[in-house]
């Protein structure tokens, strides 16, 4: 490796990362690491990408937040033009049967440095489960 290399969270273990950049600020949002068992999300900002990272805890709130809400980050996806729009998006594994895993959109709104997850999911694909009420997270 040439240049800049950094260790975040020495001691820590994560997965599934989701980084992006917003108004000045990196975001990130991870998974501990338990393989198909859903787990707490945890996030952090940073002004550099370099650090120093400040952690910020579970983005998620309500019921469900201890388990990312039964999913995992993915990615988080800039909306082209919708200024300032953001989709969290996230995988629900089911290990006994793959071809049943959903995934998860939601979109993501600021205030100030802090993203919240509305009330509700913006896609779910699964046309057998109805869309329930997805409780706020923020980073």
């Amino acid at each position: 490796i040439t240049g800049p290399c950094m260790r975040f969270f020495p001691g820590r273990y994560m997965e599934a990362p989701c980084l992006f950049k917003r108004a000045g600020y990196y975001y990130l949002i991870a998974s501990d690491c338990t393989s198909w068992a859903p787990n707490e999300a945890r996030s952090a900002v940073a002004r550099s990408i370099l650090g120093p990272w400040k952690e910020l805890g579970n983005p998620c709130l309500g019921e469900g937040a201890e388990i990312t809400f039964g999913a995992q980050g993915t990615y988080v996806q800039p909306v082209v033009g919708q200024e300032d729009t953001y989709l969290f998006m996230a995988d629900r594994w089911k290990p006994e049967a793959l071809h049943e895993s959903e995934y998860f959109w939601a979109p993501i709104t600021f205030r100030k440095t802090v993203a919240f997850w509305p009330e509700r999911p913006f896609i779910q694909n699964s046309p057998a489960r109805p869309p329930g009420r997805v409780p706020r997270c923020g980073v």
